[in-house]
């Protein structure tokens, strides 16, 4: 599996950094808020059209050369608003390239911060394009604090596992100064919710 990270919208990001100070100030739902909420997606939307056509390009060339390779690709949600893709990006790319070897490469906390903030809606995600998952990025989150061991988060593991392909790869991905006790508490959280098997 080959993991894509798509790049970012150039130019200016300040809207999403102010939307996040806003939200740890706990000030989600207040009219200011709502009022940069909409800006930031409006922005987003307009802004990253070029981009999104130069991906298309650019997804192109690698399916081709992935054909009959063996290789899958993986399009991540990625963890800044302004990164692609976001959910309208994605469905133009997944509906473009219908190869079984391509899909989403679901990034578990940087879907649930974008819900946060509201951005998108997590479960609209897993509707959408949860039978076109090829990966999974599992960690938890508290607020949008990520990279936490599962389990010890806002993450419900056995929603996520009802929408994990059996063959799809699963990648625990905490942050390295979590300790092994942390490590493991959270694999039993995995094995537990049906996410992975115990080996």
């Amino acid at each position: 599996l080959v993991v894509i990270h798509p790049g970012r919208v150039v130019g200016d990001h300040s809207l999403e950094k102010l939307i996040r100070e806003e939200y740890r100030k706990s000030k989600k739902g207040s009219a200011g808020y709502e009022m940069f909420r909409h800006q930031l997606i409006k922005d987003r939307l307009e802004r990253g059209k070029p981009h999104l056509e130069s991906l298309l390009i650019s997804v192109t060339e690698l399916v081709e050369f992935s054909k009959n390779s063996g290789i899958m690709l993986g399009l991540e949600n990625r963890l800044h608003y302004y990164e692609l893709s976001i959910f309208e990006e994605l469905q133009t790319l997944l509906s473009t390239f219908t190869e079984s070897w391509v899909g989403w490469q679901f990034d578990v906390v940087h879907l649930q911060i974008h819900a946060a903030l509201g951005m998108t809606n997590f479960d609209e995600w897993l509707n959408r394009f949860g039978e076109r998952v090829v990966g999974v990025h599992l960690h938890d989150v508290q607020g949008i604090e990520d990279h936490l061991s599962p389990g010890c988060g806002e993450i419900d593991f056995s929603k996520i596992a009802k929408f994990l392909p059996e063959f799809s790869y699963r990648t625990l991905e905490v942050d390295s100064k979590l300790s092994k006790e942390e490590i493991r508490s959270g694999m039993e959280t995995l094995v537990a919710t049906g996410c992975v098997s115990r080996i």
